[in-house]
């Protein structure tokens, strides 16, 4: 029996820094950053947005392998609302025709 697995990858930043505690002391802070970021500045930035007590002074990024068996996949996955995006540009021109089907039976 053939096992199919869907394969993901998971995108994640490890930023660290300080935070001042109540008594006026610097704490050592790490934080976890949720998606890719293209840039430790760009993960700095999000992780101040999160903790606005944080100072930032370095980001780690991750990627980290992730599979399921397809049949738990599919059994389990909730879906969103399903959004219909529109191509840019027109379509004319892209049509071979070659491609097109004769009406012919």
């Amino acid at each position: 029996m053939i096992m199919a697995y869907i394969k993901r990858a998971k995108h994640y930043s490890v930023v660290r820094g300080v935070t001042r505690s109540e008594n006026g002391e610097l704490v050592d802070t790490e934080m976890v950053v949720d998606g890719a970021c293209r840039t430790a500045d760009m993960a700095m930035k999000k992780a101040r947005k999160i903790n606005k007590d944080m100072l930032p002074m370095s980001a780690e990024y991750h990627q980290q392998a992730t599979r399921m068996d397809e049949a738990i996949y599919w059994a389990n996955c909730e879906f969103g609302d399903d959004t219909i995006i529109d191509y840019a540009g027109p379509v004319g021109g892209n049509v071979v025709e070659d491609d097109i089907i004769s009406e012919e039976k």
